[in-house]
């Protein structure tokens, strides 16, 4: 099974070496140059040497999600506040973010199960006293109280794990 790659620059899925078929960004294995995920959701090394920690989140375009077993990371234009949680059409439920296709109802995560929010030049995460708990690098959160999220740290909704990091254009 070959490892997926994706383009540094605009997370474009890659087939071969040489450039993004997207954005033309010049592509050279083996480097920096390009990103390589592997099939456990772990965030490329170039992402972790990058700033792993870094609280500022001014200047950042996306927010980038890597949910363990996906094949690929998810892209986000970073927004005021994004809730996390799983579509329900019946119930009227419909989160920013809905992570229904990650099996996120096996996982235990609500409907409307956390929130991220930009305060100032941070990026904060609110658990929205989902029933399975938020986590924020393994430490559980007390629900309705915002906490800071650094570049690289580990959130998990229910069983339901994920990499974020901030990522430039």
């Amino acid at each position: 099974m070959s490892i997926p790659s994706v383009c540094p620059r605009c997370l474009a899925p890659i087939a071969n070496h040489g450039q993004c078929p997207i954005c033309g960004a010049p592509l050279t294995p083996g480097t920096a140059d390009m990103t390589h995920i592997n099939h456990a959701g772990d965030a490329p090394a170039n992402l972790v040497r990058n700033g792993l920690g870094r609280t500022g989140f001014s200047g950042h375009r996306r927010l980038v999600l890597f949910i363990k077993g996906a094949a690929a990371p998810l892209s986000l234009e970073p927004q005021q506040e994004i809730r996390l949680g799983r579509l329900d059409r019946e119930k009227g439920t419909v989160p920013e973010l809905d992570l229904g296709p990650y099996h996120a109802r096996e996982k235990g995560v609500s409907r409307l199960h956390a929130t991220l929010r930009q305060a100032g030049e941070t990026l904060e995460i609110i658990d929205l006293a989902s029933a399975n708990g938020t986590f924020l690098n393994e430490n559980r959160l007390t629900p309705n109280v915002p906490y800071r999220v650094g570049n690289g740290d580990l959130i998990r909704l229910g069983t339901l794990a994920m990499h974020l990091y901030f990522a430039r254009d």
